[in-house]
């Protein structure tokens, strides 16, 4: 990458460069492959692979804008990489979202968001592939104790297959910022949701009403980037399904449109082999374990409370991020 005085950026040497870098007022770029760089980089290093270094190159202010926001999710003197501290994140969240019955990206999308610069084009595309593994063995685990009806899961995820790319596609017209806000809206009313007692009303299930609301749902959640779930799963529980069979329904439900809502990604979508390998087993592993703990040990109440309160930290840290 080539920065000259007519940018208006100061060419300093490397041993100025490396006192700031301790000093933590500045950030390295990383121009190599992403499979070289997850190998081992600078901690706090920000990858920009060819062709992007050449795209960032004719577009200094917006990347000085990225340095900027990136700057606050650094890992700064963290002894581990990147990839160590990104899997052990992504197996706990694994674990959570599996016991709950939900596919991992929203959760994932913000943990993410904290290593990853661009939301659409990396970020999203990640926690969709995650998110439709992590629910799919979320539900053979769920499916072993009897908890799937297959019959209502399978229409259902008729309708969030069909729904969800639609908000993938408004995803392209639609700014970073507000996608965000978006997001943490939806944060907010399912944390209310998991901190508002139910009552269960087992037998009296309104399968039609969910079907329905499952459209929005899944539009919404094509939008953000993620999965139905996190909306669909306190629906189902409102809507009369009891906790454990509404997590079995939900995990299959939103298995589908996890995939066909990363579609449109596909074109821009920016995968590192290495990471997204990773990534993949331990969600997998995790999510099937997490949905073996519920159906075995776990009532679920407090378990969907610490849910929230991790989801909630997660999403105020990033909007931190954007807006300072």
């Amino acid at each position: 990458m080539s920065l000259n005085a007519a940018d208006g950026i100061e060419e300093i040497s490397l041993d100025d460069a490396w006192t700031l870098y301790r000093q933590k007022k500045a950030v390295f770029l990383d121009a190599r492959d992403s499979d070289t760089f997850w190998k081992g980089h600078v901690p706090g290093a920000l990858n920009i692979p060819p062709p992007d270094a050449e795209y960032w190159a004719d577009d200094t202010e917006e990347l000085i804008t990225l340095l900027k926001i990136y700057s606050h999710a650094e890992w700064k003197d963290e002894p581990m990489n990147a990839l160590h501290i990104i899997t052990i994140g992504l197996a706990i969240l694994a674990v959570l979202s599996g016991m709950l019955g939900l596919g991992v990206a929203f959760s994932a999308v913000p943990f993410l968001g904290l290593f990853m610069p661009d939301l659409y084009n990396q970020v999203q595309p990640l926690s969709l592939l995650l998110n439709g593994i992590t629910a799919l063995f979320a539900t053979f685990g769920f499916a072993k104790s009897g908890f799937v009806d297959w019959k209502k899961a399978i229409i259902l995820s008729v309708i969030t297959t069909v729904s969800a790319p639609v908000g993938a596609y408004l995803g392209h017209f639609t700014s970073e910022s507000f996608i965000w806000y978006a997001y943490l809206a939806s944060v907010t009313y399912l944390a209310y949701r998991l901190f508002k007692p139910t009552e269960e009303r087992d037998g009296k299930e309104n399968f039609t009403l969910a079907l329905v609301l499952a459209i929005p749902i899944s539009i919404l959640a094509g939008l953000l980037g993620i999965g139905p779930g996190f909306l669909l799963m306190p629906t189902l529980i409102i809507l009369g399904f009891e906790t454990k069979k509404a997590a079995g329904i939900n995990a299959f439900a939103v298995t589908p449109p996890s995939f066909s809502a990363l579609i449109p990604h596909l074109p821009t979508a920016q995968f590192d082999v290495t990471l997204t390998t990773t990534l993949l087993l331990v969600g997998a592993v995790g999510s099937f374990l997490g949905a073996r703990i519920t159906s075995l040990y776990v009532p679920g109440a407090r378990l969907k409370q610490l849910f929230g309160i991790v989801i909630v930290i997660l999403t105020l840290y990033k909007i931190y991020t954007l807006l300072v």
